[in-house]
Order: C-alpha cells, then sequence, then structure tokens
C-alpha cells in the first residue's frame, strides 16, 4: 500500500468536520454537476424537436464525453484504490484494499463536469457561457473538497481529465466549429 503522505493531508483533516456542512456541499455538488450535464440534455431535445443542428450536436458530443470521462474515471478508481479522505484519518493511501469503483482518486464529479465544460465552451464560445461553466465545475471541485469526499489532488487530476476528453471530443467531432470558422 502506497501512502498518501502525512503532512501533505492535514488540509483535510483540518476541515470541518460538521457534518451538515459537508452534507450540504456533498448536495451542492450534485446538484451543480446536475444541473451542469442537464444543460446539454435541454439542447440535445431542442436540437431534435426544433431542427438546430448546432443544439442537437451539442448534446451529442457531451453525451460521447461523458461516456468517455466515466470510463476513464472508473478504471482509474478502480486501479489506483485511493482511500477517501474520511477514512484511515485522512491518510489517503493508495492501492489500499476493500477501496474497489469507491475510490477517491480521480473525482467522477470533477471529471464529468470538465468534460461537459469543455465541450460547451467549445460548442458556445462565448466569455459568457465559458465564464458560466467553468464557473459551475470549479464549483464543484471546491464542494466536493469541502464536503470531504476528496482530497484537492482527487478534483484536480479530474478536471485535467475531464477537461483534456471534452476538448479533445470537441475538436475530433464538431462540425460545427469548422463550418462557422472557430
Amino acid at each position: 500500500m502506497i501512502r498518501g503522505g502525512g503532512n501533505r493531508h492535514r488540509c483535510m483533516r483540518d476541515l470541518s468536520h460538521d457534518r451538515t456542512f459537508n452534507k450540504d456541499n456533498v448536495n451542492a455538488s450534485n446538484y451543480l454537476l446536475g444541473s451542469e450535464i442537464a444543460v446539454p440534455v435541454a439542447l440535445f431535445g431542442i436540437g431534435v424537436f426544433k431542427g438546430n443542428a448546432h443544439a442537437r450536436e451539442t448534446g451529442i458530443l457531451n453525451g460521447e464525453t461523458l461516456a468517455d470521462a466515466v470510463v476513464v474515471e472508473e478504471v482509474s478508481k478502480i486501479i489506483l484504490r485511493r482511500e477517501r479522505p474520511l477514512i484511515n484519518n485522512a491518510a489517503g493511501d493508495f492501492f489500499a484494499p476493500n477501496v474497489g469503483a469507491n475510490g477517491s482518486f480521480p473525482s467522477s464529479h470533477s471529471t464529468l463536469a470538465w468534460s461537459v465544460a469543455a465541450v460547451m465552451a467549445g460548442e458556445y464560445p462565448s466569455r459568457w457561457v465559458q465564464a458560466g461553466v467553468y464557473t459551475a465545475a470549479t464549483g464543484v471541485r471546491l464542494t466536493r473538497v469541502l464536503g470531504q469526499e476528496h482530497f484537492p489532488t482527487d478534483v484536480l487530476v479530474g478536471g485535467v481529465a475531464g477537461w483534456l476528453i471534452g476538448h479533445y471530443v470537441f475538436k475530433k467531432h464538431s462540425g460545427w466549429h469548422v463550418v462557422h470558422g472557430l
């Protein structure tokens, strides 16, 4: 078993242990991620029912990026088996027994949020859209740590992986940005 590191995780032990505070942050991360995923689902519906090819494409690309992100983060969790912050006094050990797919590294919420944000920001490159989607994704990161579900490195790596996956899917498969010269 590889140790996550003594003083590096002291910050997690110093976070609030108020169950209400932690639960509120977990709930906030769930709502943020849910709303972030709901937007491309709605865009896909609009695209299908109103004949908006760009909205439909955005929904499809987000579906692909979410599927890709789930595969990457779940396989990583099963391989790396990192303990969550509330286990073992926030030691953050990797390759811990009996962790499996419930591991902490990388953060599923962060991976999914940043993959959706990358596609949305690519498909709708206005500063307002980018500010909105990346702010929501950052909120997911922050609330996962404050809820003591993840270590800061879990959400950082999850976010980077998600952004790379979303950016790749957008660049590889988006037809709208090519047609419109973006």
